[in-house]
């Protein structure tokens, strides 16, 4: 090729790079505009993950609280009473849920919420002996009003370590309101009758 050849082929490179270039990328508005859709899709993602995992622990607390009273009515089969009932007896009778175990040291007992769980006779929830009590803390609104409208087997629930409502509770019932508060956590006691 000889230098005029080239320079014109050059100079007729550069008359096109203009309008290559304005037809090539995106405008600002159009990047800010992509952004906000994939934030809104990443926003809205999260959102359904934190409701799938809160309901997902509210069904193994259900699940908890069931085989936790189911050892315990085991434990005590043929007694009147659930007189001396506490976590170290549960534990060295075997009776405390694989997933509810405390990793070992055998004084603690957890829910799905991670929140240690109590267990008393029922003289100590507003029961009588042959009753006794869970109590649940840590409970989201959400989590709570699934457990307290659950039938698991408790005749009673309540909060402040008192089970004084008639199990279970319907999601309507203004108790629900006093037992679930929104936006707070709350601590749930069942009570079960022997």
């Amino acid at each position: 090729m000889t230098l005029s050849r080239l320079e014109t082929a050059r100079r007729a490179l550069r008359a096109r790079r203009p309008q290559y270039y304005a037809q090539a990328g995106m405008s600002l508005m159009e990047i800010l505009l992509v952004i906000a859709i994939v934030a809104f899709l990443i926003i809205g993602g999260l959102t359904l993950f934190v409701q799938a995992q809160n309901q997902g622990q509210a069904q193994r607390a259900q699940q908890q609280l069931g085989n936790l009273a189911s050892s315990i009515r085991s434990l005590y089969a043929g007694q009147s009473t659930y007189t001396g009932i506490d976590i170290p007896t549960l534990y060295r009778l075997a009776a405390v849920p694989e997933d509810m175990q405390d990793g070992g040291n055998n004084q603690a007992v957890f829910n799905s919420f991670g929140g240690a769980v109590a267990i008393s006779d029922g003289n100590g929830c507003g029961g009588g002996a042959g009753d006794f009590c869970i109590t649940f803390p840590g409970l989201t609104q959400e989590s709570c009003q699934q457990l307290a409208s659950a039938r698991v087997g408790f005749v009673a629930v309540g909060t402040g370590g008192n089970a004084d409502n008639q199990a279970p509770v319907q999601v309507t019932d203004p108790a629900m309101g006093q037992l679930c508060p929104a936006g707070a956590t709350s601590d749930l006691t069942f009570m079960f009758s022997g």
